[in-house]
């Protein structure tokens, strides 16, 4: 299950989080997906470096657990941030 969003971005830990970015929930959006990483995201901003980072760790986890992965999910948030700046 997809935690909660976290205040600030999990990679620079600096900037407020605005999405995030990881696995899908559906069992078979991603077969062979463990079931540890399944709804699994990281909260991040809108810099782009951040996003390419989660971006990469997603690909490593994945990889780690045998899956290759060909795209990351985005969790967005369409009402207000939890968190104001």
């Amino acid at each position: 299950m997809t935690r909660p969003m976290t205040a600030l971005c999990e990679v620079c830990e600096e900037q407020p989080s605005r999405f995030g970015l990881g696995f899908p929930l559906a069992p078979n959006a991603l077969p062979g997906l463990p079931d540890y990483l399944r709804g699994e995201c990281l909260w991040i901003c809108t810099q782009s470096e951040c996003d390419l980072a989660a971006q990469r760790r997603a690909v490593k986890a994945a990889a780690r657990s045998g899956v290759k992965l060909s795209k990351v999910w985005r969790v967005h948030v369409f009402d207000q941030p939890q968190f104001k700046e």
